[in-house]
C-alpha cells in the first residue's frame, strides 16, 4: 500500500510519496504528541468515485463535498488518526497541517520524546535495517511528512490518500 500526497490548490503535486509503513512510522514517532483524536470519519459519503473520471481530486467539489473530505474533531487542537491512516481520500485542512508540522517538528526537534514501537523495529529489520540506520530511517520519514504538511499549510491543505 502506498499513500499520495498533492495539495488541495494543485501546486504541490509532487509532494514526498510514502508507503504505508513509512507513514505508520512517522505516525507511530509523534504518537505521544497528543494531536491526534479516534473521531470517525462521516458515515453517509455524499461523493461517489467509483471510476476514475469521479476521483475527488480531479473533478471541483461543492462546498458539501469538500466539507465531508475535509471533516474535523471535535477539539480543534487534535486531527482525526483516520485521515492519516487509511488510503481513503481525506483533506487535512491547513490548521490541521499546522499542527502536523508542529507534532512533528516537536519530535525532529527533540522537544516532544520520539515513541519507537516493536512494530516499527520489526519493519525496519525487515528491511534489513537494524542499528543507527533505524533512527536514520524514523528521521526522513518524519522529515517527509513534515515537507507534505508544510506545503498544505500554504497550499488549501492536503490530499491524503
Amino acid at each position: 500500500m502506498s499513500y499520495g500526497y498533492c495539495t488541495v490548490d494543485g501546486t504541490g503535486d509532487c509532494l514526498p510519496r510514502l508507503t504505508g509503513v513509512e507513514v505508520a512510522i512517522a505516525l507511530s514517532a509523534v504518537a505521544r504528541a497528543d494531536c491526534f483524536d479516534d473521531t470517525p470519519p462521516p458515515e453517509v459519503p455524499v461523493f461517489s468515485f467509483d471510476d476514475d473520471d469521479d476521483w475527488p481530486l480531479c473533478v471541483a467539489l461543492t462546498d458539501s463535498d469538500r466539507a465531508w473530505f475535509a471533516f474535523r474533531s471535535s477539539d480543534p487542537t487534535r486531527i482525526p488518526y483516520t485521515k492519516l491512516s487509511d488510503n481513503s481520500p481525506w483533506i487535512i485542512d491547513p490548521e490541521e497541517c499546522r499542527l502536523l508540522l508542529t507534532a512533528v517538528n516537536d519530535v525532529i526537534t527533540g522537544r516532544q520524546t520520539r515513541t519507537v514501537d516493536r512494530w516499527v523495529i520489526e519493519r525496519l529489520a525487515a528491511r534489513g535495517l537494524e542499528g543507527d540506520a533505524v533512527g536514520g530511517e524514523i528521521e526522513r520519514c518524519l522529515q517527509a511528512l513534515a515537507d507534505i504538511a508544510s506545503a498544505g499549510e500554504g497550499a488549501g491543505g492536503f490530499w491524503s490518500y
